[in-house]
């Protein structure tokens, strides 16, 4: 109990000081507040690239890697896709095949990168659907005109509610009419094309092609996509020798990630250096504040407190400027990193783990150089401040 009295004592005495020198207190915090808030800053904008990686994934259509055949093929049997299929780290596989389709409707037109979904291996989970509904068994056993745009194609054809509104595809033998089942998330080729999907029947109907061109294989979790790409290479190397190639995102994705994770170690060293010049400023500060207060010091020595106590509130002193400098620029830096992830990235979360990692990287700081002017203080003698 008496050590929690003197505690409390040394840190109501050590605020009554802090808030007495208004000027040098702000001065103190401001120069902490700095390094603070670039700290928390580069770690919120660390995060959010994981964040944006993890975006990119799920833009791509979940963990998927999909290979594409280099002439088109109808070799891959359904032996082919249950093999695939057995693998414990595969959620699904389904194959495609693509073509471009001009469409129109009312007076908009615009070029589709048509998709059709094969019967024996379809996945309702390969197209994020935003509204309506995806293929199911009974499209394939009663095909009806029907299609799937994406969000980027309903914009381009100026589509209002295009639920059940009919679109009109050219053909070679004319324009064939699909009414419109659901839309997906926007996606493009490589082409800048709009995304579409139809069943496989349709799909013969409009471009006369019934050749598979890509397997598409969905794993349990992004961390797999880099085995399920050997998988899949081990088996169709067998049957296809190097008439195929693999396209796995998470490469490129990861390559993107490490150079932006060079910039921000970088931050990090200009985050940290900032820290320690701001907690240098403060030590100045504060040996600017011992100085002055040398009579101070020497009263409280006569009146009998320990060279301990008098380290004790001027480290108490530090540690409370550190708080707050360190909290402040914690929050600002959070909301600064925010801000800058969703400009560059288009999505960012706020960090309470780069908050805390802000104040205690301030506090730890702040409290270490802290030590020095607290140091001196304790050594003050109490005879020669009083005299002078």
């Amino acid at each position: 109990m008496n050590l929690l009295r003197v505690i409390r004592r040394i840190f109501s005495l050590s605020c009554r000081n802090v808030s007495a020198v208004k000027w040098k207190a702000l001065i103190s915090v401001s120069t902490i507040l700095i390094g603070s808030l670039a700290i928390t800053a580069t770690f919120t904008i660390s995060e959010n690239i994981d964040v944006y990686v993890k975006y990119l994934i799920d833009e791509n259509g979940g963990p998927k890697i999909t290979t594409y055949f280099y002439s088109q093929t109808e070799n891959v049997e359904n032996s082919d896709f249950d093999k695939i299929r057995s693998a414990s780290k595969v959620r699904s596989v389904f194959g495609e095949t693509d073509a471009s389709v001009e469409s129109r409707y009312e007076d908009a037109s615009t070029k589709l990168s048509l998709k059709a979904i094969d019967i024996n291996n379809y996945n309702k989970n390969s197209v994020n659907m935003i509204t309506g509904r995806f293929y199911n068994k009974l499209d394939f056993v009663d095909p009806k005109a029907t299609i799937i745009l994406s969000k980027n194609a309903v914009e381009k054809l100026k589509i209002d509610k295009p639920l059940g509104k009919l679109v009109s595809i050219r053909t070679s033998e004319g324009d064939i009419l699909l009414r419109i089942i659901g839309v997906a998330r926007s996606s493009g080729n490589s082409y800048g094309q709009s995304s579409a999907w139809t069943s496989m029947n349709n799909f013969y109907a409009l471009t006369g092609n019934k050749f598979m061109t890509s397997i598409s294989i969905v794993s349990e979790s992004s961390s797999w996509m880099n085995w399920s790409q050997k998988f899949v290479e081990a088996i169709f190397e067998k049957k296809f020798g190097n008439a195929f190639w693999v396209q796995n995102p998470l490469q490129d994705f990861m390559e993107m990630k490490e150079r932006l994770e060079t910039f921000v170690r970088m931050g990090y060293i200009l985050g940290f250096l900032a820290l320690i010049a701001g907690s240098i400023g403060a030590t100045s500060v504060m040996i600017l504040n011992v100085n002055l207060r040398r009579r101070e010091i020497g009263l409280y020595k006569a009146m009998g407190f320990s060279s301990v106590i008098v380290l004790s509130q001027f480290a108490a002193e530090s540690l409370i400027l550190s708080i707050v400098g360190g909290f402040i620029g914690a929050f600002l830096g959070s909301l600064l990193g925010l801000v800058v992830s969703k400009d560059i990235f288009t999505v960012g979360e706020f960090s309470l783990v780069g908050l805390v990692f802000g104040l205690l990287s301030a506090i730890f700081t702040g409290v270490l150089f802290g030590l020095i002017p607290a140091f001196l203080a304790s050594r003050v003698e109490p005879v020669k401040a009083l005299q002078g």
